[in-house]
């Protein structure tokens, strides 16, 4: 069944095209590696204390193709900042596509994340975010049967982010 996926890159793509920039709004671009996006490329928009933004990623390591795409909201908190008006500490909710290609089956999976985690500015641009949490129960598609399982796994990325300048 493929509607649910085509649906989420439809959402995914209209999310990314529908920021406007204004003079204290970020857009930030971003690399990192986590669980489970894996490896990831990633843009987000920050307006004030929120953030919202799309990561892809991807599994290089492994003879099986494996694709993530998330969605993710984050707010900023607490804390002071030397570098960045933004607030250090943060908390992430996120919606993660997950699609596996193996011979002989495609599987596809979304999971809900749930994440606290802290941002280390390096200069006013450019700076690291550790973030942990837990990653909660699965809706997909195994060998062609759509499912769901409630499970609780952990879940944790380190990100490397570049704030672009706005006008």
């Amino acid at each position: 069944m493929k509607t649910p996926c085509c649906s989420l890159l439809l959402i995914t793509f209209m999310l990314g095209l529908s920021v406007r920039v204004y003079g204290q709004e970020r857009f930030n671009l971003s690399t990192g590696v986590g669980f489970p996006e894996v490896l990831y490329l990633g843009a987000s928009y920050q307006l004030r204390q929120t953030q919202i933004g799309v990561d892809f990623g991807w599994e290089p390591f492994r003879n099986v193709d494996w694709i993530t795409m998330s969605v993710n909201g984050y707010y900023h908190f607490a804390g002071v900042s030397h570098f960045s008006n933004r607030r250090p500490w943060y908390g992430r909710i996120g919606l993660v596509y997950m699609k596996q290609t193996e011979e002989d089956f495609i599987d596809n999976y979304f999971d809900l994340l749930l994440r606290a985690g802290r941002d280390l500015n390096f200069s006013p641009r450019f700076g690291i975010a550790l973030d942990a949490g837990i990653m909660i129960g699965e809706i997909g598609e195994i060998k062609g049967v759509w499912d769901s399982y409630f499970f609780l796994a952990p879940s944790l990325g380190i990100t490397l982010f570049y704030r672009l300048k706005s006008n």
